[in-house]
């Protein structure tokens, strides 16, 4: 509702959306906005979860309506705290039981079995290999009769394809890169012996894409530590090495969740080989990359957590770190709201205009009569 203004039989409806301004005549026609550039947005809650990075777990859960954030690595070491993110602010959760403090788990939401997946991570004792599922008020450990190994950073995501989790490579002891595929079927863990692979990696980017319907996946760190810049797909049966035109550089950490308000695969940051943090924005269009200029952006930062909200129709971000601090502010990345509307200064229409600027047309004044401000 946010970026076009539907077919509306009251003036109530109109005022609820813009607040300004009030339409007199017949009941105007679907509009289209015409300039309207997704930015980030900085937010200031009134309370937040503590600085963390080396990936913070976060994914929506959309059988309960929530954002929830676990653990990750903050300064005292790594946590075991549960958040969730209202559109507002955060607010601890205080569940009867929790997965042990750990940084780098995965976690995905999987609406096949209404599961919240929470797997593996980095903890006190070493590497996990522990699944977890959150109900909506208390995390459950589940035991799966096989599963992958101990890993950290792993890139997990549900495949609608196939109607089940996908988790790829991490690292475990040594600091060993992995390379192997798994699916989740609600129960148990099964290796996937794929044709062909990626290469070995960690703290890859993965997401998938409805408005392609790909599994994509990219960059990420190899056993030695080289940023990777490479993308690839996934079909539900094996990987496909994909040859975009134009590509982010490589890099390690970065965010990456699809934007169904704006129908845009939407990669932030990360960090290269030198360490050095990135915070550039790129959209995915199936076939080539594309570098977004938003107005405004987070500062640079690798290993934040970033994931949708459909109640807000934004792509949420939180902390990460950078090489001299970790971070706990919050970003959304999306559409500013609808602020205020006017007339055209040639009298042949009515535009709305957001919190950035962009400008929406709203039909003409023949149709719509006149337009007083209250």
């Amino acid at each position: 509702m946010r970026r076009a203004i539907y077919r509306a039989g009251a003036v109530t409806l109109l005022l609820a959306l813009i607040g300004t301004a009030v339409l007199i005549g017949a009941t105007p026609a679907t509009a289209t906005p015409i300039s309207a550039a997704p930015t980030w947005a900085h937010l200031s809650p009134a309370t937040s979860p503590s600085a963390r990075s080396a990936g913070a777990s976060m994914a929506y859960n959309s059988a309960t309506g929530q954002m929830i954030l676990f653990g990750g690595f903050g300064s005292s070491g790594a946590l075991a705290d549960t958040w969730n993110w209202n559109g507002a602010t955060w607010t601890q959760l205080f569940p009867a039981t929790s997965p042990p403090p750990n940084a780098g788990a995965s976690m995905a939401y999987d609406p096949v079995t209404g599961q919240m997946l929470l797997f593996g991570g980095l903890g006190s004792s070493g590497f996990l290999n522990d699944t977890w599922n959150w109900n909506g008020v208390t995390w459950t450990q589940l035991f799966p009769s096989s599963s992958p190994s101990g890993r950290a950073a792993a890139s997990m995501s549900f495949d609608p394809a196939t109607g089940s989790v996908i988790l790829f490579g991490g690292s475990n002891y040594g600091e060993n890169a992995l390379a192997d595929t798994w699916s989740w079927n609600g129960t148990n863990w099964s290796q996937l012996f794929p044709a062909t692979s990626p290469s070995v990696r960690s703290s890859g980017s993965m997401a998938y894409d409805p408005a392609t319907g790909q599994m994509i996946l990219f960059g990420g760190s190899d056993t030695r530590g080289n940023s990777l810049n490479d993308t690839w797909s996934w079909n539900g049966a094996t990987w496909s090495q994909l040859s975009p035109a134009t590509s982010p550089s490589a890099r390690v950490g970065a965010s990456m969740a699809y934007d169904p308000a704006t129908g845009q695969m939407i990669l932030f940051g990360g960090s290269d080989t030198r360490g050095s943090s990135l915070n550039d924005t790129w959209s995915w269009n199936g076939t080539n990359w594309s570098q977004l200029f938003p107005a405004t952006s987070p500062s640079a930062r690798s290993s934040a957590s970033m994931a949708y909200d459909p109640a807000t129709e934004n792509l949420v971000l939180f902390g990460g770190a950078t090489s001299q601090a970790i971070l706990n502010d919050t970003w959304t990345f999306g559409i500013p709201p609808v602020v205020g509307m006017a007339a055209t200064p040639n009298g042949g229409g009515y535009w709305l205009t957001n919190a950035a600027g962009c400008v929406y047309p709203y039909g003409n004044a023949a149709a719509y009569g006149s337009l007083s401000q209250q």
